[in-house]
């Protein structure tokens, strides 16, 4: 009789890290209790373990330095996990220590102190390679379509997982070359627009994306980092002997939006000569898993030689320490000094990426989420013909005066004309039985720089309080121009006792050119003749008097190390730290129904919009307006203070305010939101794990308003009030709930007796953080 054991293969894959730094561990030991079975971990800590077992076993896991850690296993599992490992208290228990002073700190001075002489502006970087992939991409992926249906365009890795290849741009000696899949090259380049910019140590904070990091050199370095000097080292440089100082770097709180890492400091001039850095597992930044940044210096001129960028996101919500979804993997390779090795020059002859870009193209899957993502960031429809569907937010629209409104919108696709666009929507409501529309022509002259000539006519409902000026808050938006996407989806959700409707009907035909004169400096010139009021009774308030206008105005955009992004007529401006500044002017005329002659007016308007980063401290962001009218003018031409009728909490409208309750004729507004990126909440344990953030807001609005505009045209309701005290509200809350809301309390500082204004109320709206 023959006895038969049941012996079933157990695979063990995942990655080994040091749980005070989150580092990846190297030459470490895994292998299952009582057997020969075993292996060590590769240079980023990755493990790969395989046995045939009977029964149930303890893997081992031990590093010199570390505490053992074990773990069952079943024969037959089959799982992916995270390892962190602790290090071994090697303190002697019995020795006096005196207290001193510790060198790494005094040499922290010194690198300080010298950092202005030693921060070289980087120059354009001689060799440049950007990669994007979908990675952690695992056995258990594949057993599904969607992943199993690109799996040829797959590169396998030594751990036998695999990466998807999305975007590489390479830049050699001027020479450029991109290949992409899932989304345009367009949308690659803003995406990845933050990391064109190396990286400057020397500087208090590191920018990445919207948020910015606190760098191991910052004035302020001392109360975040703790500094070890490790090791010296003599060095011969130009015949003369120089020690070279190696420093450890650790954060003192992992939340914090702080590094980890090692760099290598000149004793002579106290330069950077290489500095390694990474981001611990547990900061408080949204999506960021893994950021690894490494720079090498020239020893004499300080200058950066070389640089690179890991950057691991991850998008997916984990249950374990396993990957439920794949993560996104961004690579970044810059060489600024041709005297180091050389990066693969550009060739006709395909590699192994661009072979998995091509297969890739023509998968179903593939050619659906590029398609995906061409709607959502445009607002379009392509159709693979010369027209394509959109503006999609012109479909439908609801309010009072048409009730709902079917819309057709389209135009012509970059497929028929690289450099033309023709745009137009015919609509009409169900309401008020009437045919409204919009047509475009824009042409992107074949110029050096950006020249567009615009030509459009409209007949449509704007909101009458939102001026010329006040678009330019919100220069980037698609979907919602004229107030925050979580604003338009609430505002006909409040009825208040003093809620007005703003909504007004305007014919308008406009000319508009607008070019790029330097890098920093762009200009809008704008002609505008139409005619803005009712000719029918409405569903407002009351009933608005038409009348003529024309007008000229001039905008000049002032910006600094500002990325913009040339889309299909329409540029995208990737906002650097630095203020953006605009100024305005406008002279027009009018003819109201009761007078045979045209009034003059004038208008000027000052902008200044700037997220300034605090480090540790957390960001401010502030939108400071200050404007004058000339001349009387009808009250629609007056300066309205843009109110909120909605539960929605918006950045750019006063959250307390009624559309229609103040207006000037001369003006400051200021719009300050303060986000302190968890700087309170990452101090209480149990907490800061949820990375949640703290909001304060400040809304403040200042103006007067002469008598001479009312005999023009009658207030609506008599509602309409001068701002000889300012108006201002105040606001605390908490974001990043759930990684995509915030909620705020608002509470009214003065004008708290107002007819019909609440003192209080909490607010809401979607926002995702970084």
């Amino acid at each position: 009789m023959l006895d038969f054991i049941l012996i079933l293969l157990t695979t063990l894959v995942g990655q080994i890290y040091d749980s005070e730094t989150g580092e990846p561990l190297p030459n470490i030991s895994v292998y299952i209790s009582g057997t020969t079975v075993g292996t060590a971990t590769n240079e980023e800590g990755y493990f790969l373990l395989r046995a045939d077992i009977e029964k149930k076993s303890h893997v081992v896991v031990s590093g010199i330095g570390y505490r053992t850690y074990r773990f069952a296993v079943e024969p037959g599992q089959s799982a992916g996990i995270d390892i962190p490992l602790q290090e071994k208290n090697t303190q002697l228990a019995d020795i006096l220590v005196r207290p001193g002073v510790n060198p790494a700190l005094q040499l922290m001075e010194r690198v300080r102190a010298a950092r202005t002489l030693n921060d070289q502006p980087a120059d354009s970087a001689d060799q440049m390679q950007t990669t994007l992939y979908l990675s952690h991409i695992e056995a258990k992926h594949l057993k599904r379509q969607l992943w199993r249906s690109m799996q040829q365009g797959m590169i396998q890795q030594d751990d036998s997982s695999y990466l998807l290849p999305l975007y590489r741009r390479q830049t050699v000696h001027g020479q450029t070359r991109s290949e992409a899949v899932m989304m345009a090259e367009t949308d690659y380049d803003i995406l990845l627009s933050n990391l064109n910019e190396s990286v400057d140590f020397y500087k208090n904070q590191i920018p990445v994306y919207s948020s910015s990091f606190l760098s191991p050199l910052a004035a302020d370095g001392n109360n975040f980092y703790t500094y070890y000097l490790i090791d010296s080292t003599l060095s011969d440089t130009l015949g003369s002997r120089r020690k070279t100082y190696q420093v450890r770097f650790h954060t003192r709180n992992p939340y914090y939006k702080t590094f980890d890492g090692e760099m290598q400091i000149d004793s002579a001039s106290a330069a950077l000569l290489s500095i390694s850095a990474s981001v611990p597992r547990q900061t408080n930044a949204n999506y960021l898993h893994q950021l690894c940044i490494s720079q090498t210096f020239d020893s004499l001129t300080h200058a950066l030689q070389d640089e690179h960028i890991s950057m691991l996101l991850d998008f997916a919500v984990k249950q374990d320490t396993s990957h439920i979804f794949p993560s996104v993997l961004i690579q970044q390779h810059k060489q600024y000094s041709p005297s180091l090795l050389p990066m693969p020059v550009l060739t006709d002859e395909k590699d192994t990426f661009q072979q998995s870009i091509q297969v890739l193209q023509d998968v179903p899957a593939v050619r659906a989420a590029k398609f995906f993502a061409y709607v959502i960031q445009n607002a379009y429809i392509p159709t693979g013909t010369a027209i394509e569907i959109g503006n999609l937010s012109e479909l439908i629209h609801i309010n009072p005066q048409e009730g709902v409104r079917l819309g057709i919108p389209l135009r012509t696709s970059p497929n028929l004309w690289k450099n033309v666009c023709l745009e137009a929507y015919a609509a009409c409501g169900i309401r008020d039985h009437a045919w409204k529309g919009m047509g475009t022509i824009y042409w992107n002259m074949p110029t050096l720089r950006r020249n567009m000539l615009q030509i459009r006519y409209a007949d449509e409902y704007i909101y009458s309080e939102i001026s010329d000026f006040d678009r330019l808050m919100r220069e980037n938006a698609v979907w919602s121009p004229q107030m925050g996407i979580t604003t338009a989806m609430m505002k006909g959700l409040y009825n208040g006792s003093h809620t007005y409707n703003s909504m007004v009907r305007q014919r308008e035909g406009r000319i508009q050119w607008d070019s790029d004169w330097s890098d920093h400096v762009e200009t809008q010139m704008r002609l505008s003749i139409g005619r803005m009021g009712y000719d029918e009774p409405t569903h407002n308030y009351f009933a608005q008097p038409s009348f003529f206008y024309s007008k000229l105005s001039a905008v000049v955009r002032l910006s600094w190390q500002e990325k913009k992004v040339d889309l299909f007529c329409r540029r995208y401006h990737v906002y650097s730290h630095l203020p953006v500044l605009f100024i305005g002017g406008e002279i027009g005329s009018y003819q109201l129904d009761n007078r045979d002659r045209y009034d003059v007016y004038g208008k000027l308007n000052v902008m200044l919009r700037h997220n300034q980063p605090l480090g540790a401290g957390g960001e401010l962001d502030y939108m400071l307006e200050a404007g004058l009218i000339l001349g009387a003018v009808p009250y629609p031409l007056l300066n309205i203070f843009d109110g909120n009728q909605s539960y929605a909490y918006d950045p750019y409208r006063f959250t307390l305010m009624h559309n229609y309750q103040f207006a000037a004729d001369q003006y400051i507004l200021l719009h300050l939101d303060w986000n302190g990126q968890g700087c309170l909440f990452n101090l209480i344990p149990g907490l800061r794990v949820l990375r949640m953030r703290e909001l304060v807001s400040f809304k403040l609005a200042y103006g007067g308003l002469s008598g001479k505009h009312n005999d023009l045209l009658a207030f609506p309701d008599s509602r309409l009030q001068d701002l000889s005290t300012p108006y201002v509200e105040v606001g605390v809350g908490i974001g990043n709930i759930l990684r995509i809301a915030d909620l705020m309390s608002v509470w009214r500082v003065t004008h708290r007796d107002d007819p019909g204004a609440p003192r209080w109320s909490m607010r809401f709206r979607f926002h995702i953080d970084t």
